[in-house]
């Protein structure tokens, strides 16, 4: 398989878990979860919250026998033709400090955050989990552009 047939297969696949009431990122998101974490497709649909005023997380997977919160930022294009910037990028790794402690989390829950995002994060008893290791994952078919490479570069092979 090509890359162009990958494309094609997985933009196939995301709208599976399209709905009236869930964006194109948020199926994108499921379908990741599901291909790459190898999560059940409820588990996985229940770990995605992205929504407006989400602070820059569309999910939260916690493995707890690694010990290790996952947060997740998608963003999906239907076409080849869009790219990624940095913009994104750096305010996704901004939301990172609103799980470095108790109090930081107990910040986000009270803040004015959507609700489901809100809901996940009780769900999962974060606030009990801040010792965990914290790790970002930005999942995209997009590709980067200038900016996002200078400012995230590859490391090499």
């Amino acid at each position: 398989m090509n890359i162009e047939q990958f494309y094609s297969r997985m933009r196939r696949e995301v709208t599976g878990y399209s709905n009236p009431t869930r964006e194109d990122t948020s199926a994108f998101l499921i379908w990741f979860l599901i291909n790459y974490f190898r999560m059940e497709p409820q588990d996985a649909i229940d770990s995605v919250c992205d929504h407006t005023n989400d602070k820059g997380i569309d999910g939260i997977v916690v493995d707890e026998e690694e010990e290790t919160i996952y947060l997740f930022q998608s963003k999906f294009s239907p076409t080849d033709t869009q790219s990624q910037g940095d913009n994104d990028l750096r305010n996704f790794i901004g939301a990172r400090s609103w799980f470095q402690s108790e109090e930081t989390v107990q910040n986000l829950i009270d803040s004015t955050v959507h609700h489901e995002l809100k809901s996940l994060v009780q769900r999962t008893n974060i606030k009990e989990k801040t010792d965990f290791s914290l790790t970002s994952v930005f999942v995209t078919n997009k590709h980067f552009n200038i900016h996002a490479n200078d400012t995230f570069p590859r490391l090499p092979n």
